[in-house]
């Protein structure tokens, strides 16, 4: 069986009104995906907060204690894998991420990026109370 860990990273730009389509950033990776990586479940010394750690240090350049993360979503993706969803909101400023790019609402419209349905739900999900 495989693990998917999957890192939601949005960031906000407090300085735009929460309407604005600028106020929600979202890092995605150089595929334009959103950051994830899959690993054998319960085997070795890893747990999934070792793995979230990983990502997290890959693709922020804030301290990984210092970021509120939740839990969001847990899903049977086929026979052989399980996803563990994670999510956090940092606040936005140049040069906030390591590596991947970060878009904005507008961005991701305006360049037809598609991300998985299942994300948006999150974020919809998670939006309303987690991004103001």
């Amino acid at each position: 069986m495989e693990l998917k860990i999957t890192y939601l990273i949005a960031a906000i730009d407090r300085n735009r009104p929460v309407t604005d389509l600028k106020y929600l950033n979202i890092l995605l990776d150089d595929n334009k995906q959103v950051p994830s990586t899959k690993v054998k479940a319960f085997i070795g010394d890893k747990d999934e907060i070792d793995v979230l750690k990983e990502l997290h240090d890959k693709f922020l350049n804030y301290h990984f204690e210092y970021v509120h993360k939740m839990l969001c979503g847990f899903r049977k993706i086929d026979q052989k894998t399980v996803e563990i969803v994670y999510i956090c909101t940092v606040n936005y400023f140049p040069g906030i991420h390591k590596s991947g790019d970060i878009y904005t609402l507008q961005d991701i419209q305006d360049e037809n990026i598609l991300l998985e349905e299942y994300y948006g739900e999150i974020f919809f999900k998670f939006g309303p109370s987690t991004f103001r």
